[in-house]
Formats: structure tokens, sequence, C-alpha cells
């Protein structure tokens, strides 16, 4: 019955508070970034995950981390593709747009945290996904050199890119 599940979610495991008559919200946002990622995951997928992230990081970056870890799971193939709209060319020039230092910020932390294994080795890769690899680390050298990025947020494009191999 549904009411007995609403009141095992709210009562016993925390993960529902009432909010008034049956409207509820959860406690922690991980819950709701969560299901954004379960439901970016079903239509439109990789464009609109990446779009939003592009757009609105601030938002959407837990919700497009959860959705890579959620689509490599099925198939790796579904990651890359999300690599390609996060980080679709090699970021060059004098200045970086917003979007596109975002963008390959968050496809090197998708590889980084979906990809490495235990020890902390990216897996043997094919020749195109090697490719992709090498144009977000470049790209994130760029993202740390020439892009307006917080400097929390470029220092996390150095753990990451440490992580992933520093072409310099």
């Amino acid at each position: 019955q549904p009411r007995l599940l609403v009141d095992y979610l709210s009562q016993r495991a925390g993960l529902l508070t009432p909010r008034g008559v049956r409207v509820y919200t959860f406690p922690h946002r991980t819950f709701q970034e969560y299901l954004a990622a379960c439901h970016l995951t079903e239509e439109e997928f990789p464009e609109r995950v990446a779009h939003l992230a592009r757009t609105a990081p601030g938002r959407w970056r837990e919700a497009t981390l959860l959705a890579a870890a959620k689509v490599v799971r099925g198939t790796p193939f579904a990651l890359w593709s999300l690599v390609d709209e996060l980080c679709p060319h090699l970021l060059q020039g004098d200045t970086i747009a917003e979007a596109d230092a975002w963008g390959a910020l968050l496809a090197g932390q998708a590889i980084d945290e979906t990809m490495r294994d235990p020890a902390g080795h990216l897996p043997t890769l094919s020749v195109r996904n090697r490719e992709r690899v090498d144009r977000v680390r470049h790209s994130l050298v760029q993202v740390l050199t020439r892009s307006g990025l917080p400097a929390a947020e470029r220092a996390l494009a150095g753990r990451t890119l440490a992580h992933l191999g520093d072409p310099r």
C-alpha cells in the first residue's frame, strides 16, 4: 500500500520529509540529483545532460556525474557519447568559453570517476577512446591556463588532469 510505503520512508528510513498534506521532499539534495540523473539517462541522452551541465553546472554537476556512473554500468559506449557531448572539440585559443570549460571539466571528472580501476589506472582503451581522453586532457590544460572558472574549479581540473595523465 502506498500509505505504508510513505510512512516507512518518512518515519523509519528518513528518506522523505513531510512538507504539507500529501507533500514530501527529500531531506538531502543527493536523492533529488540521483533521481534527476536516472530520468536524464532515459530520454534525450546524452544531449540534454550535456546541455544542462554546460549551461548550469552549479545545478546539474552532480546529476551529470551520477548519470555518467549509471550509464557506464550498462555500456561504456554511453559514457563516451556523453564525453563527446560535454567536450566536443579540443579547446584552443586565448579565451575559453565558460560552457566549454565546464564541459571539459565534467567530461574529465566523468572519465576519472567511472573508468579508473581501484589502483587508479585507466583500462586499456580503443584508439577512438584514447583520442577522446587525449582531447579531454589537452582541454583540461586550457581550462587550467586560460579559462575564467573559479580557482577551486581550476584546482579540480588540475587534480583530474593528474589522474588522467597530464600531457605537458
